[in-house]
């Protein structure tokens, strides 16, 4: 039997081969009695109207596709938080992340940081407060780094998290907002809140890349948790500051440009390429008549530059001003560093009725099918969401019922699940299959291969098991912790996660 990663229901396969192989039975809990095998979307919700929520889309059903609300569905008199966008698996669970943990004078609490089961949607742990001292650190993004810490980064700089007991640890130096913190209403120009900031945050190996608003790229030591590199943005031109960060399918770091740090909606027509291991940059330009990435700083969202996990290209929505960047999606292929306008909403028989919203735009790593929730304008109630082939073709319209919804990030539980870590292999004759999920490692190697001595390395560089696999599906007890890892045979070599 071959593993496939690329198809829907591959996790229900992974459990029946587990179990035909003699290795026990694995739960696969029916969809209905889960939240694992469709897209979850997170809503910011109203502002001091209406707390946060989650949605539930099963695209592959031909009615009834949608479960709304379905957090205070599972967790009746608990809440998210307020204007949460930003979501993250790890391990088994959901991490959310909330700008705040209530709206001012309400008595509604919910957690910057809410720990959720990933299959049922249970609240298990909160986190009201990011600083212990109670200055003011607003929720950003979230970073699993191992099994026992995760990284939260906010408007006054990135924390790290206790994952066994869900409480934070400390700041990392040199990640800080310059311009201190405050109180003061984002209105006030003097508000340091939105002028020196931390977003999105990836891990490669031992090593995070995380946006910092006012200082450009930050290159940490996750080992040691300590800021090794600052890359200003002036290396695209004087003045620029950084926008979001992905990791490609090839296991490259690609940026985003701002126009400047002010958080003022001006981006640059330029990407930025930036080499895992040896933390060199290379400024990708853009050809006269494309926008690159919409940069949200302005309002913090985690936007839409995202990467693709079947072909190796990177996709986002761009106009010259962030605000107005809802119609028009392209796609850069990073093996023939060509870029395309995939998709303009404007160019449709309904003309530019409806609009992305905000960074309610991802890519399925199952199938490269974009989603992307639509809106008609701010104060509509009318939203639905919208797939997309990863060459621009419509395929269908997912109706909501009405609401000011304000979707924010989406999420694909079936494959940031099923612990593959968009694997990639370094050499161009290997066709590997790894998968390490619930201390069982299946590797699949293509048919005719001889019999021959794999080795597992650890992040360190140490080898941690070695075994001989044969042509097929191979499958042996991974008992070590959950992290990185590097397999090399004489194939090629193939990173994948333990989860």
């Amino acid at each position: 039997m071959i593993l496939h990663y690329s198809k829907r229901g591959r996790v229900s396969m992974i459990c029946a081969l587990f179990t035909m192989l003699g290795f026990g039975s694995v739960s696969s809990r029916a969809v209905a009695e889960d939240y694992t095998d469709g897209i979850v979307i997170i809503n910011e919700g109203q502002f001091g109207a209406a707390d946060s929520s989650i949605n539930y889309l099963q695209p592959g059903l031909g009615s009834d596709f949608w479960q709304y609300d379905i957090f205070a569905k599972e967790n009746p008199d608990r809440f998210l938080g307020v204007t949460a966008c930003f979501g993250a698996y790890h391990g088994d669970k959901l991490y959310i992340v909330a700008k705040e943990a209530s709206s001012p004078g309400s008595d509604d609490i919910g957690g910057i940081l809410s720990v959720l089961d990933a299959s049922s949607m249970k609240l298990l742990a909160q986190i009201d407060h990011v600083d212990g001292s109670g200055a003011r650190a607003d929720g950003r993004a979230f970073l699993g780094v191992d099994s026992h810490k995760g990284y939260i980064s906010t408007s006054n700089g990135i924390w790290v998290v206790n994952l066994d007991n869900n409480t934070v640890t400390g700041q990392i130096e040199g990640s800080e907002n310059p311009n201190g913190t405050d109180n003061l209403s984002t209105a006030n120009p003097d508000c340091g809140l939105y002028h020196g900031q931390c977003g999105m945050m990836v891990l490669s190996g031992s090593t995070v890349f995380a946006a910092h608003q006012a200082f450009g790229l930050l290159v940490i030591d996750a080992v040691k948790d300590e800021v090794v590199k600052t890359v200003s943005m002036d290396i695209v031109e004087p003045g620029a500051g950084i926008g979001s960060i992905v990791k490609a399918k090839d296991g490259s770091v690609w940026l985003s440009v701002a126009a400047s740090i002010n958080g003022d909606g001006m981006n640059l027509n330029a990407l930025v390429k930036v080499n895992p291991e040896t933390f060199d940059t290379e400024v990708v330009r853009l050809p006269e008549g494309i926008y690159g990435p919409a940069t949200s700083w302005g309002t913090w969202n985690p936007d839409t530059f995202c990467a693709t996990a079947q072909s190796n290209s990177l996709v986002w929505v761009g106009a010259e001003v962030s605000w107005y960047a809802n119609a028009l999606v392209y796609r850069y292929d990073i093996e023939s560093n060509s870029v395309t306008n995939i998709i303009d909403l404007a160019d449709t028989p309904e003309g530019l009725t409806w609009k992305i919203y905000n960074a309610s735009m991802r890519v399925d790593p199952a199938d490269d099918v974009i989603y992307m929730g639509l809106f008609k304008d701010y104060a509509s109630l009318d939203y639905m969401v919208r797939s997309y082939s990863i060459a621009g073709k419509e395929l269908r319209d997912y109706p909501m019922k009405k609401k000011m919804w304000f979707p924010g990030q989406m999420l694909f539980p079936a494959s940031e699940l099923a612990g593959v870590e968009q694997v990639s292999a370094q050499s161009a004759n290997a066709a590997i299959e790894v998968m390490c999920k619930n201390s069982m490692l299946t590797v699949n190697l293509p048919a005719g291969t001889p019999d021959m001595k794999i080795s597992i390395f650890d992040a360190s560089g140490r080898i941690v098991a070695q075994e001989t696999f044969s042509e097929g599906v191979n499958t042996f007890a991974f008992g070590n912790a959950q992290g990185i890892y590097l397999l090399v045979s004489e194939l090629g070599s193939v990173k994948f996660v333990a989860r």
